[in-house]
């Protein structure tokens, strides 16, 4: 006797006496061995019944890890850009206070000032650009449109070029 009805199963089961002879996204094909005695309908229709609730157990069992795991991945997410933003944050308001000591002229720019100034930019620009990089280059590999993240990575990097080469040309820098 074969038996069909639509589920999706990820892993082989076994029941009482089941062979599972073909399964793919859609369909799951039970054939039920025949019995000798004159039972063996009600004795299939209860063997199915039960391949179909350790199914669904099953199922349910897969839906809850999958869900565990995704929460996992939230959270790990969320601790990263917390780590991030504080990177950021350590690094960019001594940079920030430093450029604006300089404009006022309460500091004196200096040869060391500069290479200071890049000390502190370049860890914002490769940890904090790292996402909008990889994006960047996601899009530009799939051959997307252009995205947020191309107008953030170009114009970031044209600008840290820019302060990296007029320091090295002894030029009035800007990070």
């Amino acid at each position: 006797m074969i038996k069909k009805f639509n589920l999706s199963v990820n892993k082989p089961v076994k029941g009482l006496g089941d062979k599972i002879v073909g399964e793919n996204e859609c369909n799951v094909k039970i054939v039920k061995e025949a019995e000798e005695d004159s039972c063996s309908c009600c004795s299939a229709d209860s063997e199915f019944s039960q391949v179909s609730q350790s199914i669904g157990s099953m199922m349910e069992k897969s839906n809850l890890e999958k869900l565990e795991i995704k929460e996992r991945l939230e959270k790990k997410e969320d601790k990263q850009s917390k780590i991030l933003i504080l990177i950021g944050l350590t690094l960019t308001i001594p940079l920030v206070t430093l450029e604006l000591l300089e404009f006022y002229d309460i500091i004196e720019e200096s040869f060391i000032f500069g290479y200071l100034l890049l000390f502190l930019a370049t860890p914002i620009q490769i940890l904090l650009g790292r996402p909008f990089y990889k994006r960047f280059y996601n899009s530009i590999k799939k051959r997307k449109s252009f995205t947020v993240d191309t107008l953030v990575v170009l114009s970031t990097s044209v600008a840290y070029v820019y302060s990296v080469i007029a320091l090295i040309t002894n030029q009035d820098v800007i990070f």
